[in-house]
C-alpha cells in the first residue's frame, strides 16, 4: 500500500537513512530548520503508517531507523504543497493543450473537492495578472483558451513566483521540466550570453532560462534540421536539440538580440533615451532636489536597460524581481525617485511598468545617488593629554563612516576651534559653554561604549541638521493631524485625507486625481505600519502634510497600515530627501513608532516626532 508524506516527513526518512547511528534531535532541527518538538510529531506520523514503530527514538541519542528494510522498500507518495501543486496543474494544462479532470485528480493523489479549490485558487491568481484567462472545464478536460504567448508568459509568472528570496534554487526547475536536462540548457545560456557579450543581470537570466525551458518542452518546436543561427544553432551544437524556425526566432527574441544591434537605429534610440533621461533628470532636482543631470553613469545605464526593458513591455515579458518587498522598506525615496521615473517613462512610450520592473530602475538610481553623498560631517578633538590618547580615539573614529576629522585642538584655542566651524566637538574636558557648538565629552576614552554613544550623537546630530535644514515642523499643522481614524480601505483614506487638505486650502481639486496617480503606478506604503501618499508633481497650494493615525489597520496592497501621511508640496519645497530622513528616522524605530501610535493629541506626536 502506498504511504502518503508530506516533504519535511520525506526529508526526515532521507536524512535518517544515510546515517547507521543516532541523529540527534537538535542535528535534524537545525537540518530542516524546525523545532525539536515538530521533529518528535513528525517522527510519530511517520511510525504511526507502520504496524510497529520504523524510526527509534532514545532519550540523549536522538533517532535512528530501526528497520531499514521495510522503510527503504516502502511506496511513498511525497504530498505536494498546495502553491507547487498549482504550478503542476497549470503546467499540465498549458502544455497539453488540454488533460482529463479525473486523471488529472488521480495523477497528483487528491481528491477533486481539492482540485476544484486548486483550479479556483489558480483562476484568482491568474486573473490578478491576465484579466482575460481563466481555466474551464468543458466534459471533463481542463482547458486554457488563449494563445502559446500568453502560454509561456502565464508559466513563467508562476515560477518566477517561487522566486521571492535572492537565492532561487534552479533545482526547482527540474519538478516541472521533468524531461529536460535543466542544468545543461542553463549551462548553454550562459556560455551563450557571454560569447555574444550580453548585458543580462542574474534575475534576468533565470527568467531567460524559464523562457527557454517552456520553448524548448513544447514538441511542435522541436524539428529534425531547422536550426541555422545564433542560440538555436548554438543549442543544437551544445544538446542536439534542433529548434524550429519559428521557435528560433521566438528564442532570439527572448535573448533580446533584436534590440542589440548596432547602427543607426540603435543610435537614434539611444538619442531619444538620452534626451528623455535629461528632461526627466532636470524635474528630478526640481522635484527632489537631488542632482543626476552629471551622472554619466546613470545616464549609460538606464539607456541600456531602457532598451531591454521597452521590448520587455511589448511582449508583456516584465521580469520577477526578488528584492522588491526588501528594497522597496529599506530604499524609500530610491523607489520613489524610480516610480517617478517609471511615471515619465510611460507618459512618453505608453509603457506601463510593473512594482518589479520599476525596483531595477531603483537599484540604477541607488548606485548614483550612493555617490553623491552629502559632505561628511566635521569633527574635532579637543585632548590635552597628547598623542598617545589621540591615536586609541582616532583607531575607534575611524569605523564611524561618513565623519571627517579635522584636528586636535588645545582646550584654550578658542579661535581656531570656531573657525573650524565643526558639527561635533569631541573633548576630555570640560569647555565653556558659550561657544554654543555641539559638545560629547568623552568620560573614558577606553569604553567601547563610549564610542557607540558617539555614534548614536552622530545621527542625532544628522537628523537635527535635517531639521534645521528644511524646517520640516512648518509642514505638520494641528488641523490636518487626525487620530482613532476609521477608514474602510486606502480608497477611502486618500479621500477623507485629501477632502482635510482641501478644507483648508492645501491642494485644489486636481490634487486627488495626481494622489491616485501616483499609487496606481506603485502602493506607497513600503513595510507594515506606515504609508505616505503623495501626488507625482509639486501642485499643492502651500506645504502640508496631513497624518492619519488610525484606531485599526487598513489593508494598503499587501501591507497592514496604521500611520498614512499625506505629502502635500508645492514648487518651493526643495529638501524631500531631508523630509524623508527625519520621518524614516522615527517610523522606522519601533519603539517611537509605537508611541506615534497611542498619539492623542497634536502635541504628542509632535513631541515624538521631533525629540
Amino acid at each position: 500500500m502506498k504511504k502518503t508524506l508530506s516533504e519535511r516527513q520525506s526529508k526526515i526518512i532521507q536524512i535518517l537513512l544515510k546515517e547507521t547511528t543516532f541523529v540527534s534531535a537538535q542535528e535534524l532541527s537545525v537540518n530542516l530548520q524546525i523545532s525539536m518538538k515538530t521533529i518528535q510529531t513528525e517522527i510519530q506520523e511517520i511510525n504511526g503508517l507502520f504496524e510497529t514503530a520504523v524510526i527509534e527514538s532514545k532519550k540523549g541519542k536522538g533517532y535512528r531507523v530501526l528497520d531499514r528494510e521495510r522503510l527503504s522498500e516502502s511506496v511513498f507518495i511525497v504530498a505536494k504543497k498546495e502553491e507547487n501543486r498549482e504550478i503542476l496543474i497549470l503546467k499540465e494544462i498549458l502544455l497539453h493543450g488540454e488533460v482529463e479532470y479525473y486523471k488529472l485528480a488521480d495523477s497528483l493523489f487528491i481528491s477533486t473537492s481539492t482540485l476544484n479549490k486548486d483550479i479556483k485558487h489558480l483562476n484568482d491568481k491568474i486573473s490578478l495578472n491576465f484579466k482575460n484567462l481563466k481555466i474551464v472545464r468543458r466534459n471533463n478536460v481542463l482547458v486554457l483558451n488563449c494563445g502559446e504567448d500568453e502560454k509561456s508568459k502565464l508559466l513563467a509568472y508562476f515560477l518566477l513566483e517561487e522566486s521571492e528570496n535572492s537565492s532561487f534554487d534552479i533545482s526547482v526547475l527540474e519538478t516541472y521540466f521533468d524531461t529536460l536536462d535543466v542544468w545543461k540548457i542553463q549551462e548553454v545560456i550562459v556560455q551563450y550570453v557571454k560569447m555574444k557579450q550580453i548585458k543580462i543581470t542574474d534575475f534576468n537570466l533565470l527568467s531567460v532560462l524559464l523562457h527557454i525551458l517552456i520553448l524548448i518542452s513544447s514538441e511542435e518546436n522541436i524539428c529534425e534540421n531547422e536550426s541555422e543561427n545564433g542560440f538555436a544553432l548554438y543549442l543544437k551544437e551544445q544538446t542536439g536539440l534542433s529548434l524550429s524556425s519559428s521557435a528560433a526566432e521566438k528564442a532570439e527574441l527572448i535573448f533580446g538580440a533584436k534590440r542589440m544591434r548596432q547602427g543607426e537605429e540603435t543610435q537614434s534610440e539611444d538619442i531619444l533615451y538620452c534626451k528623455f533621461l535629461k528632461q526627466t533628470f532636470s524635474e528630478i532636482h526640481e522635484i527632489y532636489s537631488i542632482d543626476f543631470e552629471g551622472s554619466e553613469e546613470l545616464t549609460e545605464g538606464l539607456v541600456q536597460h531602457f532598451k531591454s526593458l521597452a521590448y520587455r513591455c511589448r511582449t508583456k515579458t516584465q521580469m520577477k524581481n526578488p528584492l522588491l518587498p526588501q528594497f522597496k522598506s529599506s530604499f524609500v525615496l530610491v523607489y520613489d525617485i524610480a516610480v517617478y521615473i517609471a511615471t515619465r517613462f510611460f507618459e512618453v512610450s505608453g509603457l506601463r511598468l510593473e512594482e518589479d520592473e520599476i525596483c531595477y530602475l531603483a537599484m540604477h538610481v541607488l548606485i548614483a545617488l550612493q555617490s553623491l553623498k552629502e559632505r561628511s560631517l566635521k569633527i574635532i578633538l579637543v585632548n590635552p593629554y597628547g598623542t598617545a590618547v589621540e591615536n586609541v580615539i582616532m583607531k575607534h573614529l575611524k569605523e564611524i563612516p561618513d565623519i571627517e576629522f579635522a584636528g586636535n585642538f588645545s582646550f584654550m584655542d578658542y579661535k581656531g576651534i570656531m573657525e573650524t566651524k565643526p558639527d561635533l566637538v569631541l573633548s576630555l574636558v570640560e569647555l565653556d559653554k558659550k561657544h554654543n557648538l555641539e559638545v560629547y565629552r568623552i568620560n573614558n576614552y577606553l569604553n567601547q561604549k563610549e564610542y557607540q554613544a558617539i555614534s548614536q550623537r552622530i545621527k542625532l546630530i544628522r537628523v537635527k541638521k535635517a531639521y534645521q535644514n528644511i524646517v520640516v515642523k512648518r509642514c505638520f499643522y494641528e488641523e490636518l493631524f487626525m487620530y482613532d481614524c476609521q477608514f474602510v480601505n486606502k480608497e477611502d483614506a486618500i479621500d477623507q485625507m485629501c477632502e482635510r487638505l482641501k478644507k483648508y486650502h492645501f491642494v485644489d481639486d486636481q490634487y486627488r486625481e495626481e494622489v491616485f496617480e501616483r499609487e496606481n503606478v506603485a502602493p506607497t506604503c513600503f513595510s507594515n505600519v506606515f504609508a505616505i501618499p503623495h501626488a507625482t508633481k509639486k501642485i499643492a497650494l502651500k506645504n502640508g502634510i496631513c497624518v492619519a493615525i488610525l484606531k485599526k489597520p487598513i489593508t494598503w496592497n499587501d501591507f497592514e497600515v496604521r500611520i498614512i501621511l499625506l505629502f502635500a508640496l508645492n514648487s518651493h519645497f526643495d529638501q524631500i530627501p531631508k523630509l524623508y530622513e527625519v520621518l524614516l528616522n522615527t517610523l522606522d524605530d519601533e519603539r517611537r513608532c509605537s508611541e506615534i501610535l497611542e498619539a492623542k493629541s497634536f502635541d504628542q506626536f509632535m513631541n515624538i516626532l521631533f525629540k
